[in-house]
């Protein structure tokens, strides 16, 4: 499975809902690139996610990295 891939689709699908935040539906901000990676605040590379779809983006992260990178990538998953 190229689990790259499917985060890109997952992210890319989000992001054209152009959700917003209100007290009527709950969402999670997801650092497209994690913080521990060099990703930034920038509006550009935050979307809102529902809970479930915020745990699969950490999943399928988790298979996207390896190394040291792939240890922060399970530490921000768990």
């Amino acid at each position: 499975m190229n689990y790259e891939q499917v985060y890109e689709n997952l992210i890319s699908s989000r992001k054209k809902l152009n959700r917003e935040k209100s007290e009527f539906q709950y969402y999670e901000q997801h650092h497209i690139i994690p913080l521990c990676l060099n990703g930034s605040n920038d509006k550009c590379n935050l979307v809102l996610l529902t809970f479930k779809e915020h745990y699969i983006a950490h999943l399928l992260l988790t298979h996207c990295y390896t190394g040291e990178e792939r240890s922060k990538m399970c530490f921000a998953f768990f």
